[in-house]
């Protein structure tokens, strides 16, 4: 019965965390539409992926936007920072074949 109550609670602490960093991923993502705002939302992205490993959709969602800027960027300093997360998130997290595939293509 104890470790029935601390699997549940494990399961509500990770999907607490996961709730969290979807919004804080969320309010990245929108950041990186605001030029003024790319370079710190580039900034506080490539932590929050190198600290903590988490694989939820809004995560790969917002690499997918990295994507974009980091080919169609004007900045030069920007698509550099876009090209550093988009990497080592190619290379640290895992990827569905065919998201791995739609990736590699898009470059």
């Amino acid at each position: 019965k104890g470790r029935s109550k601390a699997k549940k609670e494990e399961l509500r602490q990770a999907l607490q965390k996961s709730t969290v960093f979807d919004a804080l991923v969320g309010h990245i993502q929108n950041a990186l539409d605001t030029p003024s705002l790319q370079a710190a939302a580039l900034q506080l992205l490539r932590r929050v992926l190198l600290r903590n490993q988490v694989l939820t959709a809004a995560v790969y969602q917002c690499i997918d936007t990295i994507g974009e800027i980091m080919i169609t960027g004007s900045d030069k300093r920007t698509s550099q920072q876009c090209a550093q997360i988009f990497v080592d998130f190619m290379l640290d997290y895992p990827h569905e074949q065919k998201a791995l595939q739609h990736r590699m293509n898009h470059l």
